[in-house]
């Protein structure tokens, strides 16, 4: 069966919405934070995947910023989980949702504080949002630079220029960057594969955003055609 990609689009009404308070409130919140999501999340799969010869150098760079592109949204959006299931509106449409999409806000329960999932969820996600997502402080790579100095085996590294802005990579700063987030912040072992286990966590924080998109899509849409479609 092939997989055909369509959209299809329904009108809403801003009125109606701002008529619900606090609900409507919450719901644009999780809108906002899918929608953050599903492109850091797109990306991140774009760059998972073979592409263009030319870009191959770009390719575990780009992939581990989108990686922490999620992370930094994840770790703020993670928050509207337990808004949502305080709000006795948006709480009452969990049950129409799909098992699915039930599941999936279960997954992201597990992260929250006290529950079972909680202690990996931040040392895998909000580790890398307060540390490096959008950070360039100077001890971390001071350490890891020595680090990789120090190991014949990780000694050189390399910069690739192009014709163009977009093939430009200074891969010496992603392989330092490698070394922060698996080596300091995920605390991988020494003996452990570096690339395996890499992937091994980035999976869990990109799971963690498609399962988030997934309930919070559902849930504002079905919000949106209970309380605020246009007639």
């Amino acid at each position: 069966m092939s997989d055909v990609r369509k959209t299809r689009t329904f009108t809403v009404d801003l009125r109606k919405i701002e008529r619900t308070g606090a609900t409507g409130v919450l719901a644009i919140r999780l809108m906002r934070a899918a929608n953050d999501l599903a492109v850091a999340n797109a990306g991140y799969r774009r760059y998972s995947e073979p592409g263009p010869g030319l870009e191959e150098h770009i390719r575990p760079g780009a992939r581990r910023y989108f990686v922490r592109l999620q992370c930094g949204h994840l770790s703020e959006a993670i928050r509207l989980v337990e808004e949502v299931r305080r709000d006795a509106n948006l709480g009452a449409l969990i049950p129409a949702i799909s098992v699915r999409a039930q599941t999936a806000l279960s997954k992201l329960v597990e992260c929250l504080p006290g529950e079972g999932r909680a202690e990996d969820f931040s040392k895998y996600v909000k580790r890398i949002r307060n540390k490096v997502a959008f950070h360039y402080d100077a001890p971390a790579i001071e350490r890891a630079l020595a680090e990789r100095a120090a190991d014949a085996a990780m000694r050189f590294s390399v910069v690739t220029l192009g014709t163009h802005i977009d093939l430009w990579r200074f891969t010496v700063a992603d392989d330092i960057e490698a070394s922060v987030v698996v080596r300091q912040l995920w605390e991988v072992r020494r003996d452990a594969d570096l690339a395996a286990e890499d992937d091994r966590i980035s999976m869990f924080a990109s799971g963690l955003c498609e399962r988030f998109i997934e309930f919070a899509g559902e849930l504002a849409t079905e919000f949106l055609r209970w309380r605020a479609r246009a007639l």
